[in-house]
């Protein structure tokens, strides 16, 4: 009505395979394509512009008949690592971070940290857990965490969890005192981690889950991918700690990709868009 510029971000693109709910009914997964391609086209007629964060994203607009030249994509903001931390944290630390629920293939990495404990190689793990709303409406969530948190008092000092809302300097701090930082998610949302961007510049080797989210925004230079099972939990960050050269390979192109996403950098493609 007043002719100003309308510009919507989308921070996941929904698909019918991204709904695990739906994803073995064939009728009920065709209606949901057919329901998401019409949202999707209704918001492009009523935006002037639409802003994705990745080209997954931007593909799956497309596919749903959303005109490319509506679509623009602005990565994900990185923060940037400057805290001053001295070394590393006493044994091998290796961080989470994200909420505690069974999409996080929480438990896969705490049964790899006990069988790496029982090969004897120096590790610990610290989970800086966040805690869902689901987790308070739903049976199978509160009891994810009560074993999450079973399993990791019964490894007792090789497993440390703090529940609760951390701020960004406490996690950019716990990432610099880590010596690798694993993200096993496993949900199939397209999308972008907010997570992965707060600790890509710290200078740590990073594994993750071979998912849209991951496997968007990141190369194989650039971190380690895996399946998000125990046995594959524990061979990547066994062959991190034995394999120096890969551990800085993979540490320095993470921070050549933070880089080129800093906030300030991130803000200056929005102003393009904005200026169109």
């Amino acid at each position: 009505i007043f002719k100003f510029k309308i510009i919507i971000a989308l921070h996941g693109v929904l698909t019918p395979d991204s709904l695990k709910a739906i994803t073995t009914h064939l009728f009920i997964k065709t209606l949901a394509k057919i329901v998401l391609s019409v949202f999707y086209k209704s918001v492009s007629m009523f935006y002037d512009a639409i802003v994705v964060l990745n080209t997954l994203q931007k593909e799956a607009l497309e596919a749903y008949g959303v005109r490319p030249a509506k679509i623009n994509i602005i990565p994900h903001g990185a923060e940037k690592c400057d805290v001053s931390v001295d070394g590393f944290s006493e044994g091998r630390q290796i961080l989470f971070h994200g909420f505690v629920r069974p999409s996080k293939g929480l438990l896969e990495l705490i049964n790899a940290v006990k069988h790496l404990a029982e090969d004897n190689v120096d590790v610990k793990l610290k989970i800086l857990g966040s805690v869902a709303h689901q987790t308070f409406e739903r049976v199978d969530e509160k009891r994810y965490l009560m074993e999450v948190t079973r399993r990791c008092e019964e490894l007792k000092e090789r497993c440390i969890m703090k529940l609760g809302f951390h701020k960004t300097e406490e996690l950019l701090k716990e990432a610099k005192m880590s010596y690798i930082i694993v993200l096993p998610y496993k949900d199939r949302f397209i999308e972008s981690s907010a997570v992965l961007h707060t600790f890509m510049d710290c200078g740590k080797a990073v594994i993750v889950s071979a998912t849209p989210r991951f496997l968007a925004d990141l190369s194989p230079s650039e971190a380690l991918f895996i399946n998000p099972t125990t046995e594959d939990l524990y061979k990547a960050i066994k062959s991190l700690i034995e394999n120096e050269e890969l551990y800085k390979l993979l540490a320095q192109g993470l921070k050549r990709k933070a880089s080129s996403r800093y906030w300030n950098i991130v803000a200056q493609e929005w102003f393009k868009v904005i200026m169109k």
